[in-house]
C-alpha cells in the first residue's frame, strides 16, 4: 500500500473504510483540543490572579497616599516656617549691614558696625523628612515627583547656604539678597502643595517646569516681597530684588535646580 492509499478521517467516506483508524484520529485531536483549553483557562484564571493581586496593591498605594496626604499639611507648615525664620534673619542681616539704605537697623546689629559671624544654625526635622518620604512613595505623577524633588532640594541648599553663611566674607549684602530668593523659592514651592495636602484641590500641584522660567521668577520675586512685608521698609528691597531677578531672566537662568557640570 502506498501513502495514497492510507486511510485518513478527513471525509466521511473514509469512517466506513476504517472506523478504528478514524477513531484515532480523532481522539489525537480531542487531546490536542482539550490541552488547548485548558491552556485557555490556565491564562484566565492566572490573568485574574494578577489583575486582583494588582488590584489589592492599588488600594494598598491609594490607603497609604491618604495617610501620608493627611499629615503633609504639618509638614509643610514646618518648611514653610523654617523658610520664613530665614527670610526674617537674613532681613535683620541686610538692614544691619546696608546702611544707609536702611534708615533704622535692628536692635542687635550695632550703629552700621556688623558684630555677627555667622547665624544661627538650622535644621529640617527628621519627622517632616519622614512624613515627604512617605508621602513620595504613593506619587505616581512625575510632574509631582518633580516638584516634590525640587522642594527637598531647595530645602537642603537654603539650609546648606545659611548655616555656611558668614559676615566677614566678601560682598554679604549680595549673598543675603541670595539667600533672601532662595527662601522664597522654597515658600512657592511649599504653597503649591498646601491644597493639595488638605485635599481641596485633587489636581496636580506640581508647578516645576510647568511654566517658563520668566513666569517662575516673577512668582518666587513676589513671594520674596511677601516675606519682607512686615520690615520698617519693605519697599528699600524692591529695588535690589528686582535687579537680581532682572539679571537673572537677562541670562537665562533657571529658577529651577539644573544638573552640576563637573
Amino acid at each position: 500500500m502506498n501513502a495514497t492509499d492510507r486511510l485518513r478521517c478527513d471525509v466521511p467516506a473514509d469512517w466506513y473504510n476504517d472506523f478504528s483508524q478514524c477513531l484515532f484520529e480523532w481522539q489525537g485531536l480531542e487531546g490536542g483540543l482539550l490541552a488547548v483549553l485548558a491552556a485557555g483557562v490556565s491564562l484566565f484564571f492566572l490573568v485574574r490572579q494578577i489583575r486582583q493581586a494588582q488590584d489589592h496593591r492599588n488600594d494598598d498605594i491609594d490607603r497609604r497616599h491618604a495617610a501620608a496626604r493627611v499629615v503633609l499639611p504639618i509638614a509643610l507648615s514646618a518648611m514653610s516656617e523654617l523658610a520664613d525664620l530665614v527670610a526674617e534673619r537674613v532681613a535683620d542681616g541686610i538692614e544691619g549691614l546696608d546702611e544707609p539704605d536702611f534708615d533704622v537697623a535692628v536692635d542687635h546689629f550695632d550703629a552700621g558696625r556688623h558684630e555677627q559671624v555667622e547665624f544661627p544654625r538650622i535644621s529640617l526635622p527628621e519627622e517632616v523628612i519622614s512624613a515627604v518620604r512617605l508621602f513620595v512613595e504613593t506619587l505616581s505623577d512625575p510632574v509631582n515627583v518633580r516638584h516634590v524633588a525640587e522642594l527637598m532640594s531647595s530645602l537642603q541648599i537654603l539650609i546648606a547656604r545659611y548655616n555656611g553663611f558668614n559676615f566677614r566674607h566678601g560682598a554679604p549684602v549680595e549673598g543675603l539678597y541670595g539667600l533672601l530668593l532662595n527662601a522664597a523659592k522654597v515658600k512657592v514651592l511649599v504653597d503649591a502643595m498646601f491644597n493639595y495636602g488638605r485635599f481641596v484641590d485633587e489636581g496636580r500641584f506640581g508647578v516645576v517646569g510647568q511654566t517658563n522660567d520668566a513666569d517662575a521668577w516673577e512668582v518666587i520675586l513676589k513671594a520674596a516681597h511677601g516675606q519682607v512685608l512686615l520690615r520698617p521698609r519693605p519697599d528699600r528691597y524692591s529695588t535690589k530684588l528686582s535687579e537680581r531677578i532682572k539679571g537673572y531672566k537677562a541670562a537665562s537662568i533657571s529658577p529651577w535646580n539644573e544638573k552640576f557640570e563637573y
